[in-house]
């Protein structure tokens, strides 16, 4: 997701001189259409920046993006990488999804804030155990949450089914143990599904959102951090 006008985020990707996406023709063919409340602001650090009011306002694309075969929407566990720069508004007492991909029930993962893990407003990244009511989770995060621009990274990584949360360039939490299921529904911005309803809706600013069909290196983490603060 980068610079967009009135009901659509652009998606400006592009797979030249990236071998990953070498034949992917979807990339930099799935734009969000936002719905509800949001607006586009020209933040003096970030730049412009998708602005949701935390209550109603989200983006969606029309396909799955990440656990995705390149090339064709046909699901396969795999590798991923979710990454954006988020500013919340205010530390609301309830989770805030920045990034997800919709089941039938609930998200496969999200990426955002969690207000209460350990008693504390925390960055998290989690996924539920199964697309069930009431489902179990297991998450990488971190101890704080503020204000204020802050670079969020979660990686994914089939082969060693483990998950990574980055903050501002830095490895902040991992979690071992976990499975993907098919989570074949729509790539959502600032909101998730849980027990079949939406929720947790983000307020605040998102800008620079990123999704990539493989696992990014520590190194290119830090360096993906580094060229756009």
């Amino acid at each position: 997701m980068s610079d967009g006008a009135g009901p659509t985020a652009n998606d400006t990707a592009t797979n030249t001189g990236n071998a990953y996406l070498a034949g992917d023709t979807l990339t930099g063919a799935n734009p969000l259409t936002l719905n509800s409340t949001y607006t586009w602001t020209n933040d003096a650090t970030r730049g412009t920046a998708l602005t949701l009011d935390g209550i109603t306002g989200y983006g969606a694309a029309s396909n799955p993006i990440v656990n995705t075969v390149p090339g064709a929407q046909i699901y396969t566990p795999q590798s991923f990488t979710v990454s954006g720069w988020v500013n919340l508004t205010s530390l609301p007492t309830r989770n805030a999804a920045v990034a997800t991909q919709n089941g039938t029930t609930n998200s496969g993962f999200y990426l955002g804030y969690n207000y209460a893990r350990a008693n504390k407003p925390a960055w998290d990244f989690y996924f539920a155990t199964a697309d069930t009511i009431n489902p179990g989770f297991k998450d990488a995060t971190t101890s704080t949450a503020s204000t204020g621009w802050t670079h969020l990274v979660g990686v994914y990584n089939a082969a060693t089914k483990t998950a990574q949360l980055y903050v501002n360039g830095a490895l902040a939490a991992t979690a071992t143990g976990i499975t993907e299921w098919q989570s074949t529904g729509a790539f959502t911005v600032g909101r998730d599904l849980y027990n079949g309803n939406p929720t947790d809706y983000f307020p605040g600013e998102i800008s620079n959102l990123q999704a990539f069909n493989y696992a990014l290196s520590a190194p290119q983490i830090t360096a993906l951090h580094d060229q756009i603060q």
